[in-house]
C-alpha cells in the first residue's frame, strides 16, 4: 500500500504526511478492535447509565416535568433517525428499572461507573498513559459526570425553555418571524462539538492542548452528525434486512451503529494525539539512547535557570519517527527518579547528574548501545540542533563497538568447541 502511496504528487506534502500517521496510529493502536469492545461494554451499561440519569432528573421537581423532552434529546444523540423500535425498547427497560430497590440502583451507579472507567482506559491507552487516575479521585470524577451531567443538560432544557416562552422572542421582528427550529438545531450541533471537545480535553490523564482538543472534537462532532444521516437515510429507504431479521432486524443495525460511532469517538481521540505529537521533520532518526541524552541535556539546562520543561519543549527535540517513544522516554527517566512531574503537568530534574555515570545509567535502559550505523545520524542532528556536546560522546561509542569487534570475532565453530582451550581469546585488561 505505502508503494502506491509513494507515486502520489502529494505523498510528502504536510497535510498528506498527517493524515499518514493519523491513520497509520489508528491501525496501530487496534481502534477498530478498542471500539468493538466498547460496543459490548456500551450494550451493558446503556440502560443502568441512563436509568441513572433520568433517576436523577427526576428527583429534582423543577426537572421532572423536562425529562420526556431530555429523553428524546438523548436518544437523537445516541441513535440515528428512525429508529422508533430501539427508541421504545429502551423506553420500556428505562421505565421498568423504576421498580428496582437500593441494591439494584447501586449496581446500576456501580455499571455505570464501570463504563466511564472503560472509556477512560481506552482514551488513556491511546495517549500511551500508564498512571492511570485511580482512588478516590477517580470515584470522584465518576460520580461528577453521573450527577452533574443530568443537572447541567436539565438546566439548559429548562432555560431554553423560559426563554421560548418569551412574548417578545415569539412575535414577528420588522415582519419577519423567529425560526426556533434552526436554532435548536445549530444548539444541538454545539452541544454535540462542546461534548466531543470536552471530553478530548478531559478525560485523557496527561495536559492536552485546549486548541487541539477543540479541533479534534468538532471534526468528530461533523463526522458524529453526518454519520446520524447516513444511518437515517438507510433505515428510511433500505428495509430489505427486515426481511432477513423480522422482529430482530432493529437490533444488529442498532450495533453497527455504536461500533461506528465508537471508531468516530476515537478517531477524534488519535487527531488530538497527532495535533499534539506529529512533527513534520527531515530530521534523520536517532538512536533511543541519544535522543534520551538529547532530553536530560534539556533538563540539565533549564535546572542551571531553575525553569521547568514543558512536554512540547520535550517533544520539540524528537523527529516525526522519535515522538512515537516519547512516553517510554519520559517513563525510564521518572523510573529512574532524574526528572519529576509538576501538578501543573510540567516536568523537573531531580537528580543531580554528577552522581550519576553514563555506564550505569546505560545498564538501566533496554536498549542496546549505539553502532556505527546509529552514529552516523548524530552529526546531522547535532548541527540541526547547534548542540556540539552531543559529538563529544561518539567516539567513545565508535571506539566500544570497535574494541567488541575485535575482541568477539570468534568462528562459532570454536566457541562452541567442547574443548576450549583449542583456541585463544585475549582478555581486556582490568587496568
Amino acid at each position: 500500500m505505502d508503494t502506491y502511496l509513494k507515486k502520489l504528487s502529494f505523498y510528502h506534502s504536510k497535510w498528506f504526511q498527517f493524515l499518514v500517521f493519523l491513520v497509520s496510529r489508528f491501525e496501530r493502536n487496534h481502534c477498530r478492535d478498542r471500539s468493538a469492545a466498547l460496543t459490548y461494554t456500551t450494550i451493558l451499561s446503556l440502560i443502568p447509565m441512563l436509568t441513572v440519569f433520568l433517576v436523577v432528573l427526576s428527583s429534582i421537581p423543577a426537572l421532572a416535568l423536562a425529562r420526556s423532552k431530555i429523553q428524546d434529546t438523548l436518544y437523537s444523540y445516541l441513535l440515528p433517525e428512525s429508529s422508533t423500535v430501539v427508541t421504545q425498547y429502551l423506553n420500556e427497560f428505562a421505565d421498568k428499572s423504576y421498580n428496582l430497590t437500593v441494591i439494584g440502583i447501586i449496581f446500576l451507579f456501580v455499571t455505570s461507573m464501570m463504563m466511564l472507567s472503560s472509556i477512560e482506559e481506552a482514551f488513556n491507552k491511546i495517549w500511551q498513559v500508564k498512571n492511570l487516575r485511580g482512588g478516590a479521585v477517580g470515584l470522584m470524577r465518576y460520580w461528577m459526570v453521573i450527577s452533574l451531567g443530568p443537572l447541567f443538560m436539565g438546566g439548559g432544557f429548562a432555560l431554553s425553555s423560559a426563554i421560548t416562552s418569551i412574548e417578545f422572542l415569539n412575535s414577528n421582528i420588522a415582519g419577519y418571524s423567529i425560526d426556533w427550529s434552526v436554532w435548536l438545531k445549530l444548539a444541538s450541533l454545539g452541544l454535540t462539538l462542546f461534548g466531543f471537545t470536552f471530553m478530548y480535553w478531559m478525560i485523557p490523564n496527561r495536559k492536552v492542548p485546549f486548541k487541539n482538543a477543540a479541533l479534534a472534537g468538532i471534526s468528530a462532532g461533523i463526522l458524529f452528525e453526518l454519520l446520524k444521516k447516513i444511518f437515517g437515510f438507510f433505515m428510511q429507504n433500505f428495509t430489505s434486512y427486515e426481511l432477513v431479521y423480522g422482529a430482530f432486524a432493529a437490533f444488529p443495525i442498532f450495533l453497527f451503529w455504536i461500533y461506528m460511532s465508537w471508531n468516530i469517538v476515537l478517531l477524534g481521540v488519535e487527531t488530538s494525539y497527532a495535533l499534539t505529537m506529529y512533527r513534520h521533520s527531515d530530521r534523520p532518526p536517532r538512536h533511543p539512547i541519544l535522543s534520551i541524552l538529547y532530553i536530560l541535556h534539556l533538563f540539565y539546562d533549564r535546572q542551571k535557570t531553575g525553569k521547568v520543561v514543558t512536554e512540547a519543549e520535550m517533544m520539540s527535540l524528537l523527529g516525526k519517527k522519535e515522538v512515537e517513544d516519547w512516553s517510554e522516554f519520559t517513563d525510564i527517566l521518572q523510573k529512574h527518579c532524574l526528572i519529576n512531574k509538576t501538578d501543573q503537568g510540567d516536568y523537573v530534574l531531580s537528580r543531580n547528574l554528577d552522581q550519576v555515570d553514563f555506564w550505569s545509567f546505560y545498564q538501566s535502559l533496554p536498549y542496546p548501545l549505539p553502532r556505527n550505523e546509529d552514529l552516523k545520524n548524530c552529526h546531522a542532528n547535532s548541527t540541526i540542533l547547534n548542540d556540539e556536546w552531543s559529538m563529544l560522546i561518539v567516539p567513545y561509542l565508535s571506539e566500544s563497538e570497535a574494541y567488541l569487534s575485535k575482541h568477539l570475532s570468534i568462528p562459532l565453530s570454536q566457541l562452541l568447541e567442547s574443548n576450549p582451550k583449542q583456541f585463544h581469546v585475549e582478555k581486556p585488561s582490568t587496568n
